[in-house]
């Protein structure tokens, strides 16, 4: 799959601005990216990755999260990091692509933004995403409906990783209509777990 979207991005870029040929790429390119997403998502969840603990800043994590978004959903995300300098020893790469699928199944089929907060609170790392007009969430924390089988996976997969690596996954409805993700990491019980 890297090798045909590597040249169909190619292809893409001889066409002339204008010429329709472009527009069929553009939407083949599309869906190769698309697949190659899914593909990524099914491997994850038959071959979870041991993790690998490091110390990264809660600044390191958010970031990485947003940055690995669809570039439309980019946009879409708003960061409040309220300690930038704070430390977490956990599996930084694993924790950013969780908090990514959370984000991507929260941004799907949505033009609203999402609030991506982490903070130090009570001797935990929280990572809250929140949502001002959310899909309808469930009481048991799992969304209902999905646009893609591999969003659903995608959420499950994260909430399955923040788990193995120590955190708490919890979904919680604010009075005032928006809905809040979280992730919870103990500062210093993440580094036993990851260990």
């Amino acid at each position: 799959l890297a090798a045909l979207r590597a040249s169909m991005e190619s292809l893409s870029h001889a066409f002339q601005p204008g010429d329709p040929r472009s527009l069929a790429v553009h939407g083949a390119l599309e869906e190769v990216v698309r697949l190659g997403h899914e593909m990524q998502t099914i491997l994850d969840y038959a071959l979870p990755q041991p993790t690998r603990p490091i110390s990264c800043s809660l600044l390191e994590i958010a970031s990485s999260a947003r940055a690995a978004l669809q570039p439309e959903h980019r946009a879409q995300v708003l960061l409040a990091i309220e300690d930038r300098r704070a430390r977490l020893t956990v599996d930084g790469a694993l924790l950013s692509r969780s908090i990514a699928r959370m984000l991507e199944a929260a941004l799907a089929g949505t033009r609203s933004h999402v609030l991506l907060r982490s903070r130090l609170h009570c001797g935990e790392a929280v990572f809250a995403l929140v949502h001002a007009t959310p899909p309808p969430w469930n009481a048991r924390g799992a969304l209902p409906r999905f646009r893609s089988a591999a969003t659903a996976l995608g959420a499950e997969i994260a909430r399955r990783d923040v788990e193995r690596m120590g955190g708490s996954f919890a979904v919680r409805h604010d009075p005032g209509g928006s809905t809040v993700l979280e992730f919870r990491f103990a500062v210093e019980v993440a580094a036993k777990a990851c260990a």
